[in-house]
C-alpha cells in the first residue's frame, strides 16, 4: 500500500548589515622585454604596499588572488591586409584586502589611495565574514514556514503529519549593491567619494520536504 505523502517546497530570507570591506586591486605592467614588464609590476605593487602601511595596513594583508603573464600585439596592415604582430608582455595581478568595516578607517585608506601618485584601479565591495550562520537563519525560517503549512493542509484534508521523509536545501545570495570600481583616470582625477553606506547583505534558502501523512 502506497503511502500518503505531502511534499513542499518553501523559501525565506535572513539579512544582515556587511561587516566586511573587500578591496580588489589590478596592477599591471607592460614591456616589451619580459623581465621588464614583472619588474614594472612589481614596483607598483610595493608602491602599493608603503601607501597602505601609512595608514596601518600591514604589507601581509595584501593577497595575491591572480597572476598572469600574457603577449600582447598590435595590428599591422599591409596590401589590404591585416596581421597581430607582436609587440612585448602584460604582467598583471590582482591583489585582496579585506578589512573590518569601519567608517573612519575606510576614509583614511581611500584619502591614502587618493592623494597619492600611484593611480592603481580598484574595485570596493562588501561583505558579511559568517555567511553559513545567515544562510542557516534563513534555513530555519524556511523550514518552520514548511512545517506550518505542512500541518494546516493535512489538517484540511482530515490527516496529520508523520515522519519527514526528506528535507533538501537550495539558496543564493542577493546582490547587495554593484562594487564600487575606481579606474585610473578616476583616481587621477582625485574624485572618489567616501559617504559609502551599502545596504544589507539578503540570502535566500529554500527547503524542499516531504512528510508521510497519516490519518487521525
Amino acid at each position: 500500500m502506497e503511502k500518503n505523502v505531502l511534499k513542499l517546497t518553501v523559501k525565506a530570507s535572513a539579512s544582515a548589515p556587511p561587516d566586511t570591506v573587500k578591496f580588489t586591486f589590478f596592477i599591471r605592467g607592460d614591456d616589451r622585454v619580459y623581465s621588464y614588464a614583472l619588474e614594472k609590476m612589481n614596483r607598483i605593487t610595493e608602491k602599493l604596499r608603503k601607501i597602505l602601511a601609512k595608514v596601518a595596513i600591514p604589507p601581509e594583508a595584501l593577497k595575491t588572488s591572480e597572476y598572469r603573464i600574457s603577449e600582447l600585439s598590435y595590428t599591422v596592415y599591409e596590401e589590404n591586409q591585416k596581421r597581430e604582430a607582436f609587440w612585448g608582455f602584460r604582467a598583471e595581478q590582482e591583489l585582496i584586502l579585506r578589512m573590518a568595516k569601519d567608517q573612519e578607517k575606510l576614509k583614511k585608506v581611500l584619502d591614502a589611495l587618493v592623494t597619492s601618485q600611484v593611480n592603481v584601479p580598484f574595485r570596493l565591495s562588501f561583505e558579511l565574514r559568517d555567511e553559513e550562520s545567515l544562510r542557516m537563519e534563513a534555513y530555519r525560517k524556511a523550514l518552520a514556514r514548511a512545517r506550518k503549512l505542512a500541518e494546516t493542509l493535512a489538517r484540511e484534508a482530515g490527516l496529520v503529519l508523520g515522519e519527514i521523509l526528506s528535507i533538501e536545501t537550495d539558496w543564493r545570495e542577493e546582490e547587495i549593491a554593484p562594487p564600487f570600481i575606481l579606474r585610473e583616470e578616476t583616481i587621477a582625477a582625485r574624485r572618489i567619494p567616501v559617504d559609502l553606506e551599502p545596504e544589507a547583505i539578503k540570502v535566500e534558502g529554500a527547503v524542499t520536504v516531504k512528510w508521510e501523512l497519516r490519518r487521525k
